[in-house]
């Protein structure tokens, strides 16, 4: 791992998400206030895009999780992450004022809310575990990632990763077609 100087200290950082209501007609004009702002990163949240997405890609699947599809039943909103010191005070200060403009020009785009939630650097880097378990893989292996035990049941030569490195979580097709396919080829003894 390299060390930058600058980032020296930026461990476990802490972080507020702004999120700012909209409509879908306001996602590009408040895009564009946010990257006036210098602000190029968010997430946009839209109900629409998501029906949208879903529709045009049918042949990719076959069933939609009924609480993924409440998940995404709200308001279009954009989320963006600003550090939580004395810049990202400026940053919002500056967002507040745009928005402001923007609500009384057109109050067509929506409430325009904003909304405030601290956050830790350590919760992103580390929340999307809760969602990687073992994953078994062809008839032998057991993909395992390395904070969880696998069920020492199972007759399965067990591969423990750490998914957010090089190898991934293992679910891409083709690792797991290789993997199937290793099954034929390796015996007993072979490294």
């Amino acid at each position: 791992m390299v060390d930058y100087p600058e980032e020296r200290g930026m461990k476990n950082m802490e972080w507020i998400q702004i999120a700012i209501t909209t409509t879908p007609e306001g996602i590009d004009p408040l895009c564009g206030i946010l990257m006036d702002l210098g602000i190029n990163g968010f997430e946009i949240e839209d109900e629409g895009d998501f029906h949208r997405f879903l529709e045009e890609n049918k042949q990719y699947w076959d069933y939609v999780d009924e609480e993924l599809l409440a998940q995404k039943h709200k308001e279009t909103n954009i989320k963006i992450y600003i550090s939580n010191n004395e810049s990202g005070a400026k940053q919002l200060r500056a967002v507040r004022e745009r928005i402001n403009v923007l609500k009384t020009e057109n109050p067509e785009l929506g409430q325009l809310e904003i909304t405030l939630v601290n956050m830790s650097e350590e919760d992103w880097a580390e929340n999307w575990k809760q969602f990687f378990h073992p994953l078994k893989v062809g008839q032998r292996v057991l993909i395992q990632p390395e904070w969880e035990l696998a069920d020492e049941q199972e007759d399965r030569v067990v591969f423990t990763v750490n998914p957010g490195m090089i190898f991934g979580t293992g679910s891409h097709h083709t690792t797991q077609l290789c993997i199937e396919q290793l099954e034929h080829v390796i015996e007993p003894g072979v490294r």
